[in-house]
């Protein structure tokens, strides 16, 4: 049978309009209307709510395949404290991007070495913009004792070439997300007094 509806329009009686897409009798009572036959169910409206949260998802953990890695290299180091216990350095470290983005140091966690042995760690928590293809010194505090510093004291006090390694992870944000980069660098390195 054929009836009108209010706007004047032929209607046709639709033989799945109280059929939900789960295949249960209730139509509207299962799920929200969205005229004629089609049906959009909870389950349906949680998978569209959960898409963009997925697509992100996917986004980000597919990062590495847009970001190409910044690198670190120590620049320099500088005595910046000395007192009868402890020493406090600062290191100068370049952060170098190759992308075609800027890229924002979000936190650098990091070991140091003096002579292969550990002199301390540290972190930044500040905030850092490296622009795109370019390279941004960053400026890193040390502090640490001279039980912990051993033989490297005599060769720091001396002014002589000092072998180094300075290894951790920086996290990296980008348009896309973030990431956790690992870097290890070492060398020799004379000591600012």
């Amino acid at each position: 049978m054929i009836s009108l509806d209010p706007k004047c329009q032929i209607v046709e009686p639709d033989p799945f309009q109280n059929i939900g897409l789960n295949g249960e009798d209730g139509g509207d009572e299962q799920g929200l209307s969205l005229g004629g036959n089609f049906v959009y169910d909870t389950p349906m409206k949680r998978r569209f709510l959960f898409f963009p949260f997925f697509l992100l998802l996917a986004l980000s953990s597919c990062m590495s395949w847009f970001l190409e890695k910044p690198r670190f290299a120590l620049k320099e180091v500088a005595i910046t404290r000395l007192s009868f216990t402890e020493i406090h350095f600062r290191f100068g470290i370049e952060v170098q991007n190759p992308n075609s983005f800027d890229l924002d140091l979000r936190a650098l966690e990091y070991t140091v070495y003096f002579n292969d042995r550990e002199v301390g760690r540290g972190r930044l928590d500040k905030g850092v913009r490296v622009a795109k293809t370019s390279a941004t010194l960053v400026q890193v505090p040390l502090q640490t004792d001279f039980k912990s510093l051993g033989d490297p004291l005599g060769l720091i006090l001396a002014g002589q070439d000092l072998k180094y390694k300075i290894e951790g992870a920086a996290v990296v944000k980008a348009i896309l997300g973030t990431a956790t980069i690992p870097f290890s660098k070492s060398g020799k390195i004379k000591i600012k007094k």
